[in-house]
């Protein structure tokens, strides 16, 4: 038996089926491992990407295996046969034949004919003939990182006239650095932060890594607000920001940016000279400054604003009147323009407004009725102003001889005013097709003339302040 196992493994040392010996030196184990056997390839095809020709495997690519097919008309089409990725190498077991193989990474795409041949492994690589591209932005050369800039890489390209034009090919950030992958060529690499941007032209080199650091020339700035918060009926405050061109003699304002403000609002502001106006409402405030690169500054702004809040209720009554017009006027405002619709507030229950401290007339107007009262208004008080319409509430309705209300009435009513000379009539309100009018009409009296369908009358009445006037006008026909 043993004789018989000692021929085999000869038998199999003979014909290569045993690896060869192996000398081990003097006092060595008698086991040795044997050598690891390379790994089984179920796949025919396998892709690696490169940044440049003969360069080592790049990650993050996927890969995606295309075939042409016949379809209708005699045309072709391409169906995905497989995808692979993100990853440096892609293997696939597909028949033999041509493909058009499309690697992705980045900003990069490119396309590849593979022609797999039958019987054996076909290795392909895939040249993404790119580069790394870092973008760092700095508030200043000298100063701090940029920590939430966003970056953005264009090409330029020309357009169907022939004309240069610039277009978008990646974008990364809200960050103080980005990373890209684009094809080798030049580019202009652009770092926006708050208000403030820096481009820099840059070219990638296929295989390499790039670093461009980009200076926005910047500072921040906040502002502090203050003076708004104090009675509560706080609106949120708008801040301008105009920049100076001190290219002629005088400064020329321009606008530069504005945002909604609350406490504390922190810009990122080229440098250079600015005039910052702070507005909630009516109350304004306005400062100058400038800004220095990599410098952070803050500007505390008082809004020296008083709130008010206005209603209005007729006469003595508890209840405020819905859908009035208000409005705040200072005291030296000529009334008659500042009182048009467009000027006013409403119509609502009530209006608030946030001035600079002052004397003001309160004005409300519902209706036909109005009412004013002279108000002083101080900062840091909550200032509650009710005002009394010296005016009442009228119903009117039209009544036929035999009683019924006219469905489709229509209602004029004339403020009778004595003058020298006998009366005098001006009508206050003119509307209809109701059964019954509801109105609030100063206290005075009045005479309101109805028509329905072939009946009309007319009726004189007096409207009392704060109280509810039912006016029955009999058809005379």
């Amino acid at each position: 038996m043993r004789l018989t196992a000692i021929r085999l493994l000869t038998l199999l040392a003979l014909v290569g089926l045993l690896p060869p010996a192996v000398a081990l030196p003097p006092g060595s184990p008698d086991f040795v491992p044997r050598a690891e056997a390379p790994a089984p390839r179920h796949h025919n095809l396998e892709l690696v990407s490169v940044l440049s020709a003969g360069g080592v495997p790049f990650d993050g690519t996927t890969f995606t295996l295309l075939r042409e097919e016949p379809a209708a008309f005699g045309k072709t089409r391409l169906r995905t046969i497989a995808f692979s990725g993100p990853q440096a190498r892609a293997g696939f077991r597909v028949a033999p034949g041509r493909y058009r193989v499309q690697a992705r990474n980045g900003a990069v795409t490119i396309d590849q004919i593979v022609d797999v041949p039958a019987g054996r492994h076909h290795d392909v690589e895939l040249n993404l003939n790119a580069g790394q591209l870092r973008l760092e932005a700095w508030l200043s050369d000298d100063g701090e990182p940029a920590e939430q800039a966003w970056f953005q890489v264009y090409r330029t390209i020309q357009d169907a006239y022939g004309r240069a034009e610039q277009v978008q090919v990646a974008g990364n950030g809200y960050a103080e650095a980005a990373n890209f992958l684009l094809p080798a060529g030049d580019y202009v690499a652009e770092a926006r932060f708050g208000d403030a941007t820096a481009s820099q032209a840059v070219s990638v080199v296929a295989g390499l890594d790039t670093r461009q650091t980009l200076d926005l020339a910047a500072g921040l700035l906040t502002v502090q607000l203050s003076g708004i918060d104090a009675a509560g009926l706080n609106r949120p405050a708008q801040l301008l920001v105009e920049l100076a061109d001190t290219s002629g003699e005088d400064a020329a304002w321009t606008e530069f940016t504005r945002e909604t403000a609350s406490d504390a609002t922190t810009f990122v502001l080229p440098a250079g000279r600015y005039r910052l106006t702070a507005r909630t409402d009516q109350a304004t405030t306005r400062t100058e400054l400038t800004v220095n690169p990599g410098q952070r500054q803050e500007q505390a702004m008082a809004l020296d604003a008083a709130k008010v809040r206005l209603t209005a209720r007729l006469g003595d009554e508890a209840a405020n009147l819905l859908d009035t017009l208000f409005w705040l006027l200072p005291d030296d405002e000529d009334p008659k323009p500042a009182l048009s619709t467009g000027k006013a507030r409403g119509p609502a229950a009530h209006a608030e407004f946030t001035v600079p401290p002052g004397s003001y007339r309160a004005v409300a107007r519902s209706e036909s009725g109005t009412g004013e009262t002279q108000v002083t208004l101080t900062p840091g008080v909550n200032n509650e102003i009710v005002i009394a319409l010296d005016a009442g509430r009228a119903k009117l309705k039209l009544k036929s001889p035999v009683g019924h209300a006219d469905p489709h009435t229509w209602f004029s009513v004339y403020r009778l005013e004595q003058r020298e000379g006998g009366e005098r009539r001006v009508r206050v309100v003119n509307s209809g097709y109701y059964p019954e009018l509801n109105v609030i009409l100063p206290t005075g009296d009045y005479l309101v003339q109805a028509r329905g369908l072939g009946v009309e009358g007319e009726q004189r009445f007096a409207v009392a302040s704060g109280e509810l006037t039912t006016v029955a006008i009999v058809a005379t026909r």
